[in-house]
């Protein structure tokens, strides 16, 4: 293998590696209202339409970050959606996986510690896959 070859080769390496680590995405629950409390954090870019059924304790706030921001719907953006019932059934609270506006009060919203699933919705607001779970899910102390 040439230099050029095995320099190429290594930039390559380097780039896949960089694209992977930058890429993982983190939503996390917080047990209080503004980002305070116990928290519960899911290290994964979530696949759009998967609808995830995780013990995420009892959410009062949530943030996310590195999650899909295109869709079909919504004007080009995807969201993210919040269920009450598990398989994402029952009422819902979503926002753009793009905002910086966390819900950082779900008491407000009349939602608090209510979550029992969620999924990104990028082409429809309906499930295509149920995941009972997802095994990334750890507490942070």
């Amino acid at each position: 293998m040439s230099m050029l070859s095995r320099a190429l080769f290594l930039c390559f390496l380097v780039s896949v590696q960089g694209d992977y680590i930058g890429n993982d995405g983190v939503i996390t629950f917080w047990g209080d209202p503004n980002f305070k409390g116990e928290k519960w954090e899911i290290h994964r870019t979530l696949d759009p339409q998967y609808c995830y059924n995780d013990n995420v304790g009892k959410p009062s706030s949530i943030t996310w970050k590195n999650q899909i921001t295109k869709g079909k719907l919504f004007g080009g953006k995807a969201k993210i959606a919040f269920y009450n019932k598990p398989d994402c059934k029952g009422l819902c609270l979503a926002w753009p996986t793009s905002t910086k506006d966390f819900p950082a009060n779900l008491e407000e919203d009349h939602f608090d510690n209510q979550i029992k699933s969620f999924m990104i919705w990028q082409s429809d607001v309906l499930p295509d896959v149920i995941v009972r779970d997802a095994r990334r899910l750890r507490r942070v102390e």
